[in-house]
């Protein structure tokens, strides 16, 4: 074998063994028959009639080496030690990687964990295929449509503010809301304790937090049909009703709703209570809010964490 053809063997069957190991071999197998049936036609004397297969040859292992070798994936990769979450479509040629955009598609508690200072390698990091699109174009094998996950929000510089006040003044905290969430299902403890904290506190910072009694005689027309809107039953009565829980404040809070396609969507607002300090009047409020909300169809009572506000639902 002369050495230019020995040349262009060994560099054919090393790129097969390359594409091979970011394909398999069934794959690159494939490819490497198409490839020697579009080099066929492409190189073959034959003439006359032949014309004609060497052009089905050439439009078959073009075609083949295009769904073949060129393809997108949509990937969902997660990690279940910190709640971690991306969604990432690339392309990819022969099964190297070319274009991607990738979107972060974290729980809410990452963003959290994150602003308490808390660092996670990903060691479980977990990675899925939705869709795969053959030649660039066709989703099949895998095509799977539905949601994937419900994904939280980063922080806005208030929030982040007082997440990071609160490490301040625990360094531990950061350990201890990860081992109760992740380890131990403490899920609540996050969501109706330290998360309804910093929220209501960040919306005083960001002066959209104010007395429900205040907020109902003074606040501009908009806002108050935006949110009467969901909570229609917001009265003096229904303010003075909850005073009666004994907590220390009724607040109105509010935010800017975000719409994917349109950016700012409206406002969305809800209730809080400020809870008192006081062991006794504590378990009082509780015992109430949870009467409410037994009363009105939820399964779970809310827990005392020793957090700083509550919420009430309707």
């Amino acid at each position: 074998m002369r050495l230019p053809t020995l040349l262009w063997v060994t560099a054919l069957v090393s790129a097969y063994l390359v594409v091979a190991q970011r394909l398999g071999y069934p794959h690159a197998a494939v490819l490497a028959g198409a490839f020697a049936l579009v080099a066929w036609s492409l190189r073959s004397r034959l003439r006359k009639w032949f014309y004609v297969p060497r052009g089905l040859a050439l439009l078959v292992g073009s075609i083949v080496l295009w769904i073949g070798g060129v393809d997108g994936r949509w990937v969902l990769s997660s990690c279940p030690d910190c709640g971690w979450g991306s969604d990432r479509l690339e392309f990819r040629v022969l099964g190297f990687p070319g274009w991607s955009i990738e979107d972060d598609f974290s729980d809410q508690i990452h963003f959290d964990l994150r602003d308490l200072g808390w660092v996670c390698r990903h060691a479980n990091m977990e990675a899925w295929v939705k869709h795969r699109y053959w030649g660039g174009y066709f989703c099949t094998f895998p095509c799977m449509n539905g949601c994937g996950w419900i994904v939280g929000t980063p922080n806005s510089p208030a929030m982040t503010k007082r997440v990071k006040a609160s490490a301040a003044a625990d360094p531990d905290l950061a350990y201890h809301l990860h081992k109760r969430y992740f380890r131990e299902g403490q899920t609540d403890y996050f969501w109706d304790g330290l998360r309804v904290d910093w929220r209501t506190l960040a919306a005083y910072d960001e002066g959209m937090a104010r007395e429900a009694s205040d907020w109902l005689a003074n606040a501009p027309e908009y806002e108050r049909e935006q949110i009467l809107e969901s909570y229609p039953e917001i009265t003096t009565d229904y303010i003075d009703s909850l005073y009666t829980y004994g907590v220390d404040e009724v607040i109105i809070v509010w935010q800017l709703q975000q719409s994917y396609w349109h950016g700012v969507g409206g406002i969305r607002g809800w209730i809080a209570l400020r809870l008192p300090i006081d062991e006794q009047r504590r378990r009082s409020v509780f015992r109430r809010i949870n009467e409410r909300r037994a009363a009105e169809g939820y399964d779970a009572d809310l827990e005392d964490f020793g957090q700083q506000f509550a919420h009430v639902y309707r």
